[in-house]
């Protein structure tokens, strides 16, 4: 490995180049031989990582770019996505929203190769509570979720326009909310 840059006390610190014999590559700030503050990185593989680190890893705002194409801009923490931050991957997938932890957590919005738009709650990586899901074919779901499916109270409309109210459960409607207009 080749170091360039600012050395104190006999450890990198400052503005420094590593140029690494297995093919990483980092251009930026060190404090006691760590990445430290704003840098660019590129790892083994050719992905690429601009923003802040702290203790060698991504820690604040960043642009992560993977060598398949894949993109994530946003917070990161301790090397993961943490935070508000938006991603695009090689599949089709676009998200934008809150992570924890490098999941999808929180609020957010989800859209699949125009497959499918959804937009509200998620946990670990899973759409839970409450959001709206719409279908490139015209379907329209407003309720709960619980790990992808519906799950609790919704409104499911067809593209035809007719109307499921009730109570779902794992994407099986289960309940009807309006029995009287058929009881009457």
């Amino acid at each position: 490995d080749k170091y360039y840059g600012y050395v104190k006390n006999n450890k990198r610190n400052g503005f420094g180049i590593l140029i690494c014999t297995n093919g990483c590559f980092y251009e930026g700030y060190w404090l006691d031989d760590q990445f430290s503050g704003e840098g660019f990185y590129i790892d083994e593989q050719g992905n690429f990582i601009k923003g802040s680190f702290k203790n060698n890893k991504p820690n604040g705002q960043c642009l992560l770019v993977k060598i398949d194409g894949c993109k994530y801009e946003g917070e990161m923490k301790n090397g993961q996505k943490d935070g508000q931050g938006e991603e695009i991957t090689n599949k089709g997938m676009y998200y934008k929203g809150q992570y924890k932890n490098g999941l999808m957590n929180g609020h957010g919005k989800y859209i699949i190769d125009n497959i499918f738009e959804y937009e509200g709650n998620f946990e670990n990586d899973q759409i839970k509570g409450y959001g709206t899901c719409k279908w490139n074919t015209g379907k329209q779901y407003k309720g709960y979720w619980l790990n992808n499916k519906m799950h609790g109270k919704g409104l499911y409309v067809w593209a035809d326009g007719k109307k499921y109210e009730g109570i779902y459960y794992l994407n099986y409607f289960i309940i009807y909310l309006y029995l009287r207009q058929f009881l009457q």
